[in-house]
């Protein structure tokens, strides 16, 4: 069966937004059953050069669950938001370029939110089951921690009229 240029670059896109899913629901296996075989996720320091400079930590297989164990350790929830994706084809192989919102609640009193932009270059692989990552290479771009506040209690007396809006 042919491929079109335009279908790999939607199951592409589709696999990145998945992962991201994935992650948020805490789903270590099926985050991880979108690597191909040896497929890895390559994290490095924050500016860091992907393939360049040395990583800080990488997982594949059974170290996903590692990696979600440590996430609901250190934040009450969390959530990522995709966009800028870009992929370049070469038969059964690509790359291409992911930016990422990561917005992660912590607990405390009050509660704050730390949010990071991350940038992923992805190496991309054509399996007997459809585009996935053979490669992710993660690199913070920076971070904001920023303290959370109820918002709608304030805008319910905004709206209301109420004391203290």
């Amino acid at each position: 069966m042919t491929r079109s240029v335009l279908a790999d670059e939607v199951e592409v896109r589709r696999l990145v937004s998945i992962y991201a899913s994935y992650v948020d629901d805490g789903d270590h296996a099926r985050m991880g059953g979108l690597f191909a075989p040896g497929g890895r996720l390559v994290v490095y320091h924050q500016g860091g050069r992907p393939r360049v400079d040395e990583p800080l930590r990488q997982w594949e297989g059974e170290g996903f669950s590692r990696l979600i164990a440590a996430l609901g350790k250190s934040y009450v929830r969390w959530a990522h938001m995709v966009g800028n994706h870009w992929a370049l084809f070469d038969g059964d192989r690509a790359h291409g370029e992911t930016y990422c919102l990561a917005m992660h609640l912590r607990d405390g009193d009050p509660q704050s939110e730390e949010v990071n932009l991350i940038r992923y270059w992805d190496d991309y692989v054509f399996t007997a089951d459809g585009w996935r990552f053979a490669a992710r290479h993660a690199v913070k771009q920076w971070g904001v921690i920023r303290p959370v506040n109820a918002g709608l209690h304030e805008l319910d007396a905004l709206l209301h009229g109420r004391p203290g809006a």
